[in-house]
């Protein structure tokens, strides 16, 4: 799996965007995209969690995503087990 330098974070983010378009993608790489995709809400729980522990308030967070504060909140409780 690539680092997540800023390349692959500018690529994730064009993705979550809808600014990829998957029908060019060959089966190999959609089939990469959705094993990694497989534990998207456990990895955004971490994210959450890494800024609050930052400082990151659960509401700077939420205006920053767009979301409300409890919706941080119940992210940051998800249990970290795929499960």
């Amino acid at each position: 799996m690539a680092d997540l330098n800023s390349e692959v974070i500018d690529a994730l983010v064009r993705l979550m965007n809808g600014e990829t378009d998957l029908d060019e993608m060959d089966d190999e790489r959609l089939l990469a995209l959705g094993a990694a995709l497989q534990g998207g809400p456990v990895n955004l729980a971490r994210v959450v969690r890494c800024l609050n522990a930052r400082g990151w308030t659960f509401a700077a967070i939420g205006e920053r995503l767009g979301v409300h504060e409890a919706t941080v909140s119940r992210w940051a409780k998800r249990p970290l087990s795929s499960d």
